[in-house]
């Protein structure tokens, strides 16, 4: 999957609207959180420009939401380290377990 092409997303789901929140609320500017969307069609969040998100505020939000952040970082010659989080729905075990 290429997280360099990307596409701006016009709107956010509910979800990615409650994860802007946590980050906001661990610090982050608001206007530095980003959902962009894959030529693929997976979305995935971006903070300034490919900047680092902390662990902790990682698991904070995803204890916050129904989702993982799969942490995607490549180096780049001229900038460095850039991070990209791709946003995955969580698979709900108990509901899981409840329809078996």
């Amino acid at each position: 999957m290429s997280l360099t092409h990307h596409y701006w997303v016009g709107r956010t789901t509910p979800t990615e609207d409650k994860i802007k929140l946590l980050l906001t609320m661990e610090g982050y500017k608001s206007d530095d959180i980003i959902v962009r969307e894959s030529p693929e069609g997976q979305r995935y969040l971006m903070i300034g420009h490919w900047d680092f998100i902390e662990s902790n505020n990682l698991n904070y939000v995803q204890q916050h939401c129904t989702i993982v952040l799969e942490e995607h970082a490549w180096e780049d010659a001229d900038c460095g380290w850039q991070f990209a989080y791709i946003i995955k729905e969580r698979k709900d075990e108990n509901k899981k377990n409840e329809e078996l």
